[in-house]
């Protein structure tokens, strides 16, 4: 057979790579796109790609395709990151929100309480090749997204079905249903999920790891022993800064905890501060997360922050407060 008549061409080359996967789909659309205009249908499409094409890329994740009023979208490719589970719920759930409620344009049957999305997430071994007008973005070969799929079918109006594979640990960061397990289409074996319905308290992963229970502190003498006289020190008026180096997973989170647990005892105050790689950390992120909790503004949402940043005047007379508390000379 002559290569002109091959019934296929030669493969792709790929990458097989470790992918999470977030599958997106309106719900009642079919139903939708009988008593709706062609013209309105379209701009409702139109505003829900949108809503795609900003939210996805804010969470790190990389929009595969967009067909008709589904998305799917991968999180982990060109670089893989640890939370990329994290990342593609967050996304999930900020779709939700963004979308839920919206009414359409044009008349609407009686009582239809505006679109809803549903979601499936799942992380498996897909080999990526570049795609085309046809394929999307990306040609996403093996069975992970065909999983993530059916986990949005199987998810009801407004919920985020997530397998095991894609939260795992990190379902800690959200508030979920009990794990269970479903029998998917064209799976043998039923699949562990959970389904998410928003964000917990949790925000650092040592948080992630005291819901799951700790076992006991031992050890590290040496180490709280210096820590302590550090703060001795600094009790006396000594300004001392103290910094913890090893190697990853080491236990630097869980000494700093212990050696905080025992300074609040002493006659002093404790301001915290951390680097959160989700998103990726802001300059000297720790030191205003301390500036904005002594100002009030703790957990304060990204349209507060803006506001306050409008009044210069206000904050920069906040943040000379807020250093003077630190005991910093502010001229």
């Amino acid at each position: 057979m002559t290569e002109s008549h091959a019934p296929f061409a030669a493969p792709a080359v790929g990458q097989r790579r470790l992918l999470t996967l977030l599958f997106v789909d309106l719900s009642g659309s079919t139903a939708m796109a009988e008593w709706m205009e062609a013209e309105h249908y379209a701009a409702m499409l139109a505003g829900l790609r949108a809503l795609y094409e900003r939210i996805v890329p804010h969470h790190g994740g990389v929009i595969a395709r967009i067909q008709g009023d589904g998305m799917l979208a991968v999180f982990g490719h060109p670089e893989v990151r640890e939370d990329d589970g994290r990342r593609a719920t967050e996304a999930a759930l900020e779709l939700h929100a963004a979308v839920r409620g919206i009414l359409p344009s044009g008349p609407k049957p009686a009582g239809f309480p505006g679109l809803t999305l549903h979601s499936g997430i799942h992380a498996g071994i897909v080999l990526v090749t570049d795609g085309d007008q046809m394929r999307g973005r990306f040609e996403l070969l093996g069975n992970a997204p065909n999983i993530a799929a059916r986990l949005s079918e199987a998810a009801k109006a407004d919920e985020i079905i997530a397998s095991d594979e894609s939260l795992g640990l990190q379902s800690q960061f959200f508030e979920t249903g009990p794990r269970f397990t479903l029998q998917l289409r064209g799976r043998a074996t039923p699949l562990a999920a959970y389904r998410v319905s928003g964000r917990s308290p949790v925000g650092r992963r040592y948080e992630a790891s005291m819901r799951r229970g700790l076992a006991p502190f031992v050890g590290r003498d040496a180490e709280l022993a210096a820590l302590e006289c550090g703060l001795v020190q600094a009790l006396l008026g000594r300004t001392r800064w103290l910094g913890l180096r090893a190697g990853a997973g080491v236990g630097k989170t869980r000494l700093t905890e212990e050696f905080l647990r025992r300074a609040a005892d002493h006659p002093c105050l404790i301001h915290r501060g951390y680097c959160e790689s989700y998103l990726s950390a802001e300059p000297l992120q720790p030191f205003l997360q301390m500036l904005r909790a002594l100002d009030g503004m703790a957990d304060a949402p990204p349209e507060f922050a803006a506001a306050q940043q409008s009044a210069p005047a206000q904050r920069a007379q906040h943040l000379k407060e807020g250093l003077q508390r630190f005991g910093a000379e502010v001229a």
